[in-house]
């Protein structure tokens, strides 16, 4: 029991003592955004690579490209000079930093989607280290954004230099990244990418079938590996149709032969969500349709 007059200014203060081992954590190498209610149910999901792919190919979590520079974003805590000339904190510092890019024109224009996000984000050090936050000791989740910007191409003066872009964020809730912080291992976060946006066209419908040809929207190659479980196929109604097999057309990367048992229609083929297809990484930007005459 405190003594009378006696006035607790600190309270809940935790051990300070640690291991010899010290955990050394490094410069951020790779960003990934989220959506704000996105989180992993447990630490060891977190460091499970499949759960990230699955997160990605749901559309809760977006890679950002490697970091090639870092400067530093954050706000010093407020100090003002009391009366008595002591220097009294008003407010506390906000974690930020500015990411550098080296991207290609296509993934630059895709960036600037993300200009005034507000969504989370997941930060991934130099040596492996993930960060989050975790109010319950289980749950993980990515640090929730107060400011997300996202800058123009920088202007390459000399020789031999790039033009990089940039995006610079601050943090929103103090508690997540002080007390409430979480530095789990994350060594495969630079060979998680996102979902590769991918265009369809068809040709030579018959009541056999069709010719289907998938291209990147970044450089026009073929996807290759396709599956029959990858696409879904309706007639003009909306009636599903079985796809029986797909076959690679030889020499025309990206080209498939579907075989269906078709009648006298118009038919929509497309690929599945992401989610649902077998292959996975990429995601459709529309479908392609086709009409059989008998």
């Amino acid at each position: 029991m405190a003594d009378i007059n006696a006035i607790v200014c600190t309270t809940g203060l935790r051990n300070t003592g640690s291991c010899s081992c010290k955990q050394i954590l490094g410069a951020t190498i790779k960003a990934f955004y989220t959506t704000s209610d996105f989180e992993f149910a447990t630490k060891t999901s977190a460091q499970t690579a499949a759960d990230w792919t699955t997160a990605i190919q749901n559309k809760y979590v977006y890679p950002l490209p490697m970091v090639l520079d870092v400067e530093d974003n954050s706000t010093e805590a407020g100090v003002y000079t009391g009366s008595l000339g002591r220097k009294i904190k008003s407010s506390n510092s906000i974690w930020g930093e500015k990411l550098f890019f080296d991207v290609t024109a296509f993934e630059y224009s895709r960036l600037f989607s993300f200009d005034g996000a507000k969504g989370r984000i997941f930060l991934v050090d130099i040596k492996g280290n993930g960060y989050g936050t975790s109010s319950n000791g289980t749950k993980i989740k990515g640090f929730e954004i107060a400011s997300f910007d996202v800058y123009p191409y920088t202007v390459a003066t000399g020789q031999g230099e790039i033009r990089r872009m940039a995006i610079a964020f601050e943090l929103a809730n103090y508690s997540e990244y002080t007390e409430n912080i979480v530095v789990f291992e994350a060594p495969f976060a630079d060979e998680l990418t996102g979902l590769v946006d991918v265009s369809l066209t068809s040709t030579s419908w018959t009541t056999g079938g069709c010719i289907v040809t998938v291209t990147r929207d970044c450089d026009g190659s073929g996807v290759t590996g396709l599956v029959p479980a990858d696409f879904v196929l309706v007639d003009d109604a909306g009636g599903a149709e079985v796809i029986s097999s797909i076959t690679a057309v030889a020499g025309s990367p990206g080209s498939y032969t579907v075989a269906a048992t078709l009648g006298a229609d118009g038919y929509v083929l497309n690929l599945k969500a992401p989610a649902s297809m077998t292959t996975k990484g990429y995601e459709s930007t529309g479908s392609t349709t086709g009409i059989v005459s008998l």
